[in-house]
């Protein structure tokens, strides 16, 4: 049987990171957090067959380098 774990990757730290596992039993399990390491935790104690993630493609309005190519912006 197949579980699942589907990650929505936060756009900034300050916001949440939406974690889900769907387990063999059709089982849902969801939870929000905002470290990386519980990401990992997660998804390493549920050991699913497949993991989705989900992520923004645009970089955040802050904390990117003066020396990023404006190509990398658009």
């Amino acid at each position: 049987m197949v579980s699942a774990v589907g990650v929505d990757l936060a756009g900034s730290p300050r916001n949440w990171t939406g974690l889900c596992h769907l387990d063999e039993m059709l089982r849902c399990e969801a939870l929000k957090v905002h470290r990386d390491e519980e990401i990992i935790d997660f998804i390493e104690e549920r050991s699913p067959s497949i993991v989705a993630i989900d992520a923004p493609l645009t970089p955040p309005r802050e904390g990117y380098a003066k020396s990023m190519r404006e190509c990398d912006r658009v």
